[in-house]
């Protein structure tokens, strides 16, 4: 029984172990990074993860103390965006831009 155990065990190693560098890299591309009908959305450097995304709902968890994220929405899609960020710092300060630079209202909830 010892000797099913390991041999088992060592099966499992070497299949866990075939994924390439090259894999990893690109599953690390995809942290942060999330899309639906109505919107793309991408945390900048992979430092947030996504948690819940909807049209007109984000829930991010945030992995640095400064985030910068990209949201892109269709035509289609709500005016109004609940972004909910977790693991931050109790004073965080969350700004809004457009893609040309002018400044969207930002509400605390």
């Amino acid at each position: 029984m010892k000797h099913l155990t390991l041999w088992m065990a060592t099966v499992l190693l070497i299949v866990n172990c075939q994924s390439t560098p090259k894999a990893r890299v690109e599953l690390d591309k995809a942290v942060g990074s999330g899309a639906i009908e109505a919107a793309d959305l991408r945390a900048n450097g992979g430092l947030a993860t996504i948690r819940r995304l909807e049209d007109g709902r984000i829930q991010l968890w945030a992995q640095a103390p400064s985030l910068t994220l990209d949201l892109t929405a269709a035509p289609a899609a709500k005016r109004i965006w609940e972004v909910t960020i977790l693991n931050c710092m109790p004073d965080a300060v969350l700004t809004a831009h457009t893609a040309t630079g002018q400044s969207i209202p930002a509400v605390p909830l």
